[in-house]
């Protein structure tokens, strides 16, 4: 009795509702016809409300465990809690029920086969690439073509292929495939992803044959549709004749059957202009391509990918090619293959625009010096009536969704409580309108079932496309006045020999971070070659010349160009036997001699530090004296005067302590980490010059752990002073007492330009172990967006107090007036972290991390490649316990912030 109740009740019904689920999360699913298709049409959004039809699922297969122990099926009843979890999205669980059938009901074969096959997707669906593999050959021992599970066994086996780019099995898997398939509707599908396989195998013949099988089946019209249009892509390249496939798409164009798939034919028609290089109709066909795009997200993302890269390639037009970008991000998935790519492309092609609005402007100045004056009046004028009609036709827009409780998020999409603003809600109310209405078009009275007319809804994305003309509110900017805009332009005409060679500099600097941003960001070593060679030609005798022969010599040797390599290597031998470059060149071994020479630096600075400290000022005195005589040019001759300086002012009065300061900055005038705090030192002083001469030494070691001479400090010691406190308990110093400007004072801002070889490039250490990004993100957040810390990671144990005197001297010569503080904290046994912060935007940061980064060789006393930054929220800092999470976060970081 249990055995037949338990059979024809509750396990026929139970499985009828998974093959309900599996028919809806199908209608559900949206193919990307760009990529080799899934196999299986089972991924959906998991929702903290579940399922309903799979908790069904759930209580028929505890029934039968808890109620029917008695009958054979207890093994499908735990299969059924495996389907019911993998459907749910609760892999981990469906694992451990398919693992649980293999182990426990041996003598059901069948079953277990069927069981070996879904544990496998469910590992898959968790990237567990070695384990699917193992439990895939395990599957494949058993294998038994005369069986159900067959089908299941190769249909696993085929998406684990695909997945891995393993296209020549997965070709053979699926001519197995189709043969096993007893669904017609899988065959037709299982038919079309063996085309797409034949065609990524270059087999245009044999797939052309496979796709035309597709369309002339019973195939579903989106099928057919796209199968029809590989097909014309396949004849285009065997017949090279793109005008006949164009007319043969726009064709397609007039067929009212085709309405939901004109997007993809307009992109279709683009991509084939494209390839022929008609730019202006590829670019008008892209454009109609996203008009039409209304239900397809992930081909307006494409199209707007297309548009981005004939801005930036073709046109050169990198603001409109940043609005595309950042409107392709807005559609296309995180998931998308090269995704993060973009997103670095995006976030980083700012600097091309500024730098060339930069070059723009400072040449628009000097053609204005070359004219006569008359010339440059009218000229001028018309300038500024220019800029007056730009900004007066310039609108401030009124983001519709500011007041709509839509909060757009870190990735760039929708996240709200609100129903319709939550994707995995509005999902699983698509499967249950499905269940009741089935599949219906996204249009107005779609309750009838026949009508004349269709208004198809118009696209809720439309407010991210750069070219649309968007319904928002619109307020007339207030025009700045126009004398003042004329002022600031005749102010900066360089007019003379100073003026023009500062205007030559910037323009200079411009093209060196354009020709870094080619190389160290994108990788496109032509472009950044035609810079640098436009560099040349443009100031042939700038004093970088060495830096930019040596760039050239090493990206014509990877361009593997030798003759040009040759010529750029017997320049830089040849003109400039004496610099670094060259002897990199003649002598392999240089970087590493220089390496050494840098530690022996580095340690003795150490040991100055470690003197002054302990408060042995006549020993730093002595020590410094020595090393500067021998080398008063070396990398770290400045902060060791500087040292010392600070150490004669525990012996001197002011007057004496001041001119070795002045000496500093007039030996000096380039340093950027020393001489900027000197002169806030030199300011501080100007301003309470007549207390610190009083004093019977220019510092004093009253307060060890104060910073005697900020302003707030320094009031707080005078108060102490006249009202003096009963008992001061001495505490060992944790810094050496330093100078800061008072409020509101000059600030002696670093401004000296980033150089060729002083890129912000944030990347992953040597010694990272690899860790998927899926897992990091279970792991730490972008919620936490207003408490930033900019990091230094510090792998090996090092006494790393002369490193923080170094940051603590850059902070306070470049924010003598921020609360920024930098502080330690250790990671395992081997990672140290150096934090500064807080940052209250990511911007913030940035700008921090590109004025420090350039400093660090000259900041950090350890070896270069003993450390490297990154930047991260207070959250994910308070979860870094161990190097294996540090590790995770590097891999976070690189998906999410770089």
């Amino acid at each position: 009795m249990q055995n037949l109740t338990a059979h024809y009740n509750i396990l026929f019904n139970a499985r009828q509702i998974i093959l309900q689920k599996e028919e809806l999360m199908a209608q559900v699913y949206v193919d990307d016809f760009s990529e080799i298709l899934s196999v299986y049409q089972d991924t959906i959004a998991k929702t903290a409300a579940g399922s309903k039809d799979l908790e069904a699922v759930t209580t028929r297969a505890n029934a039968i465990i808890s109620l029917k122990d008695q009958s054979h099926y207890l093994g499908d009843a735990y299969f059924l809690l495996g389907q019911a979890n993998y459907l749910g999205s609760d892999y981990f669980n469906a694992v451990e029920f398919f693992d649980y059938v293999v182990r426990s009901f041996p003598e059901n074969k069948e079953l277990g086969r069927t069981a070996l096959a879904w544990k496998a997707r469910s590992l898959m669906k968790l990237n567990q690439v070695k384990q699917a593999s193992a439990v895939l050959d395990t599957a494949r021992q058993v294998f038994d073509a005369k069986k159900e599970s067959a089908e299941d066994i190769t249909g696993a086996d085929l998406q684990f292929n695909i997945d891995q780019g393993n296209y020549e099995q997965a070709e053979k898997l699926a001519v197995q495939a189709v043969d096993l398939a007893k669904d017609k509707k899988q065959r037709i599908r299982w038919t079309f992803i063996l085309a797409q396989l034949q065609e990524a195998n270059k087999k245009p013949a044999d797939a052309y044959k496979t796709y035309s099988r597709v369309v002339h089946s019973n195939a579903s019209f989106e099928l057919a549709f796209n199968a029809t249009l590989n097909s014309l892509r396949i004849e285009e390249k065997q017949d090279g004749q793109p005008t006949d496939r164009i007319t043969r798409l726009r064709t397609l164009l007039k067929d009212d059957k085709n309405i939901d798939f004109v997007d993809q034919i307009y992109f279709q028609i683009g991509e084939t202009a494209l390839a022929s290089q008609k730019i202006d109709l590829a670019v008008t066909n892209y454009k109609l391509s996203v008009k039409n795009s209304t239900k397809n997200q992930k081909q307006k993302g494409l199209s707007y990918l297309r548009l981005a890269d004939i801005n930036f390639k073709y046109k050169t037009d990198y603001i409109q090619a940043k609005k595309y970008y950042d409107s392709t991000l807005l559609n296309l998935s995180p998931a998308y293959p090269v995704y993060q790519q973009i997103l670095k492309k995006a976030n980083n092609l700012q600097l091309l625009a500024s730098r060339y609005q930069t070059i723009r402007q400072q040449d628009t100045l000097q053609a204005l010096a070359k004219l006569n004056e008359a010339d440059r009046t009218a000229r001028i004028n018309l300038l500024v009536d220019q800029q007056v009609l730009q900004q007066q036709a310039a609108p401030v827009t009124v983001n519709p969704t500011i007041n709509s409780g839509n909060v757009i998020n870190s990735s760039g999409r929708s996240s709200s409580s609100f129903y319709f603003y939550n994707p995995e809600a509005v999902n699983q109310g698509l499967v249950s309108f499905l269940q009741v209405w089935g599949k219906r078009r996204l249009e107005d009275n779609w309750r009838i079932s026949t009508r004349t007319v269709a208004t198809i809804t118009s696209n809720p994305n439309a407010v991210n496309d750069p070219d649309a003309v968007q319904n928002v509110q619109t307020t007339q900017l207030a025009t700045p006045g126009a004398g003042n805009y004329k002022q600031e332009l005749v102010r900066s005409i360089p007019l003379t020999p100073a003026m023009l060679a500062q205007s030559n500099q910037i323009i200079f600097n411009a093209y060196a971070d354009i020709a870094g941003f080619y190389k160290d960001i994108l990788g496109d070593q032509k472009e950044s070659i035609n810079t640098y060679e436009y560099l040349l030609n443009r100031f042939p005798d700038n004093p970088n010349l060495p830096v930019i022969y040596y760039s050239l010599y090493r990206l014509y040797t990877d361009e593997h160009n030798e003759p040009q390599a040759e010529k750029y290597k017997n320049l830089l031998l040849k003109n400039y036997p004496q610099t670094q470059y060259a002897r990199i060149i003649l002598d392999p071994e240089y970087g590493k001699k220089m390496l050494s020479e840098d530690a022996q630096q580095n340690d003795f600075y150490n040991t100055v530090y470690d003197f002054y400290r302990k408060r042995q000022y006549d020993q730093v005195i002595a020590q410094t004296d020595s090393a500067l005589k021998i080398n008063s040019q070396n990398k770290l001759a400045p902060q060791l005067a500087y040292l010392k300086t600070v150490a004669l002012g525990h012996q001197q009065k002011l007057e004496p302590f001041k001119q070795e300061l002045e000496q500093i900055a007039a030996q000096y005038p380039d340093d950027r980490l020393i001489t900027p705090l000197v002169k806030q030192h030199l300011l501080f002083i100007a301003a309470n010059e007549a207390v610190i001469s009083a004093r019977p030494f220019a510092l004093m070691d009253s307060d060890p752990n104060d910073i005697p001479f900020s302003q707030e400090r320094f009031q707080q010691q005078q108060n102490v002073a006249s009202n003096p406190a009963p008992v001061a308990t001495p505490v060992q110093p944790a810094a050496p007492p330093v100078l800061s400007a008072p409020k509101n004072s000059l600030v002696i801002a670093n401004t000296a330009p980033v150089g060729l070889n002083n890129k912000l490039n944030i990347s992953l250490p040597k010694n990272t172990k690899k860790s998927t990004v899926k897992e990091a993100s279970k792991i730490f957040t972008l919620a936490d967006s207003t408490e930033l810390y900019f990091v230094i990671n510090v792998n090996g144990i090092y006494n790393l107090a002369p490193s923080r005197f170094g940051i603590g001297q850059f902070n306070r010569a470049n924010y003598p007036d921020a609360p920024i503080k930098h502080q330690l904290k250790e990671i395992g046994q081997s990672n140290q972290l150096i934090y500064t912060g807080r940052f209250y935007s990511l911007g913030e940061v940035k700008e921090y991390a590109h004025k420090i980064v350039p400093l660090l060789p000259q900041i950090m006393k350890v070896p270069a490649e003993k450390y490297n930054f990154f930047i991260i929220s207070r959250k994910n800092l308070d979860k870094l316990a161990d190097s294996k999470l540090l590790d995770s976060y590097f891999e976070f970081y690189q998906a999410n912030y770089l």
